[in-house]
Order: C-alpha cells, then structure tokens, then sequence
C-alpha cells in the first residue's frame, strides 16, 4: 500500500482551496489535503503534522509570505512549496 501524501494549501479563499482539491483528487487518490488561510494558521499546523507538499499563495492576509515561505525552509530543508500569484511575474519570480 502507498503511503498518503499530505497536503496543506494556504489560501484565504475556498473557492481556491475546493479547486485545487479537484485537481488532485483526479490525478491521486490517496492523499490527505488540508486548508488554512493565514501565515499563523500555517506555522501552527506544520508544528502538528508533516506535509509533503505546501501549496501557498503569495498575498495572504496578515502575512509576509516571503517570510513564512523562509521559515517553513528553515523548519524542513526539504519541503516541497509550490508558491502561486495573480501578481505579475515581475514581482514575485
């Protein structure tokens, strides 16, 4: 049996949150995906559980993403974060 693969997407909308899960849920059926929506809420969570992969958005409210993304790192070297804008590229890659 494959291990489940945990996922922690943090985004402030749940619209964003159920699409992702969408995707996912037809590419693998075995993984477990939690929501939150703010830099704290996430630092919170992974002191609990370990992700394999976090997907996160860059504007999130009442944080510094940049910051947070830093910090995650710091926790696990090798964590997987895939990190998503509607800003211009310019800005953030």
């Amino acid at each position: 049996m494959l291990a489940q693969t945990n996922i922690l997407v943090v985004d402030d909308h749940e619209i964003v949150f159920s699409g992702i899960k969408l995707i996912i849920q037809n590419a693998d059926e075995n993984f477990n995906m939690v929501n939150c929506y703010n830099g704290d809420e996430c630092f919170e969570l992974i002191q609990k559980q370990t992700y394999d992969l976090i997907i996160m958005d860059v504007n999130l409210p009442d944080t510094d993403s940049l910051q947070l993304f830093q910090l995650l790192l710091v926790r696990n070297p090798l964590l997987k974060i895939l990190i998503f804008s509607m800003s211009p590229i310019e800005m953030y890659a």
